[in-house]
């Protein structure tokens, strides 16, 4: 039987499916939609909110987002965007210690 060098089985990546992608967009989504909710609250009723709902999704984001840069090509897009979330996350999440900063879209 002839080898072939060019046929590969496709491996599977157990870290990073491209539905992840998805599930990172669907849970940025989520923290708009709370955030969207909590628009007529006080800055301590807003802040126990973030801190209740929105620093659990983003634990999850960043959860994904660590197996994700291992298992995609840094200079793709989704790499570069990835990237760019991993950047700026330190932001990001600073947002969930106060009631009153504004959670804008390029925030995250």
């Amino acid at each position: 039987m002839p080898h072939d060098r060019g046929i590969r089985e496709p491996v599977e990546d157990a870290r990073w499916s491209p539905s992840s992608g998805q599930q990172i967009h669907r849970s940025i989504w989520q923290i708009f939609v709370i955030e969207s909710h909590c628009q007529n609250m006080t800055p301590a009723d807003w802040l126990l909110v973030r801190q209740r709902e929105s620093r659990v999704i983003l634990v999850q984001i960043e959860e994904m987002l660590l197996r994700a840069l291992h298992a995609v090509l840094p200079q793709s897009a989704f790499g570069k965007a990835l990237h760019d979330l991993q950047g700026r996350w330190s932001k990001r999440v600073r947002y969930v210690e106060n009631g009153v900063w504004p959670y804008i879209e390029q925030c995250l």
